[in-house]
């Protein structure tokens, strides 16, 4: 049977209208991005939902918020494929890169004095006067048990005092926010976390009575098996050229930012971990495989 030309001509259409639709829909999936629950889900939310819009709009892919409860769970989602993107700690970062080396790490943020490094500490009320010399036993509150500042740092500033949470007694809060305020609620005599976040609950009279050294930053990392690389290098170059400490323009970006990520990043050297990687060598989290 004779088909015409132009029949011909519409199934072809039709046959690469289809192909072309299809691949633009798969294109269109949601990179599903992460960042750690350091703080209450609604401020986890207020920090990152702009950052995540920034994403979708430099990859041109829709790029879905997920608000995991745990570090435990955010890291078993990497490692199951159904996290994309993450916003991780130095010890959250460890762990997954012990576990699978793959993970791409795309750049480590800055703080507002251009610094990629913050620090942990423990803090207790001002009006308990606690002396973490001579009170024993003390009870503490930690975010979370892949928390850097969680166990693994507290054990280390606590070791400075002659002292072992394993000691006394401690209790995981959820987050860092939760550990300051169960010091405050009078739940526990001190609190691990990060220091940023103890400064913030100064003016309720938490105090900061006991520092870590400078720790590798926070970076945002990458799934290689489900993050295509040219989007991988997409997001590296984008952010690495924003510089909203000395342009007005990227600091419009970046305001509606958290103040973890806000001020601009820089490229991680994977090495500035081994001082993780050390203490874990020392400490051992229980409950935890290094």
């Amino acid at each position: 049977m004779h088909v015409p030309f132009s029949f011909k001509i519409l199934v072809l259409v039709l046959f690469f209208s289809g192909s072309g639709f299809s691949s633009l829909t798969s294109a269109q999936e949601p990179l599903r991005f992460a960042p750690l629950p350091m703080v209450p889900e609604r401020l986890l939310k207020h920090d990152f939902e702009s950052f995540a819009e920034y994403l979708s709009q430099q990859t041109n892919r829709p790029v879905e918020l997920v608000l995991e409860k745990s570090y435990r769970k955010l890291l078993d989602s990497l490692l199951a494929d159904k996290i994309d993107l993450a916003y991780l700690g130095p010890l959250p970062f460890v762990f997954l890169t012990q576990q699978d080396p793959s993970f791409v790490p795309i750049v480590r943020f800055v703080d507002k004095s251009g610094r990629s490094t913050y620090t942990c500490c423990l803090a207790d009320f001002r009006g308990d006067h606690i002396n973490v010399d001579s009170d024993r036993p003390l009870l503490v509150s930690l975010p979370q048990p892949y928390s850097t500042c969680g166990y693994l740092m507290s054990e280390k500033l606590l070791n400075r005092h002659h002292y072992s949470l394993s000691n006394g007694g401690y209790i995981y809060s959820g987050n860092h926010s939760e550990s300051a305020l169960d010091v405050l609620r009078g739940v526990t005599q001190i609190a691990g976390l990060k220091t940023s976040i103890a400064d913030k609950y100064h003016h309720l009279g938490l105090q900061v009575i006991e520092q870590s050294p400078p720790l590798p930053g926070f970076v945002l990392i990458a799934n290689p098996r489900t993050v295509p690389q040219e989007l991988i290098k997409t997001i590296h170059s984008r952010l690495l050229a924003l510089n909203p400490q000395h342009t007005t323009k990227d600091a419009e970006t970046t305001h509606l930012w958290g103040e973890g990520i806000r001020y601009g990043a820089t490229e991680v050297d994977t090495s500035d971990y081994d001082v993780i990687r050390d203490m874990l060598q020392q400490i051992a989290i229980p409950g935890i495989d290094p």
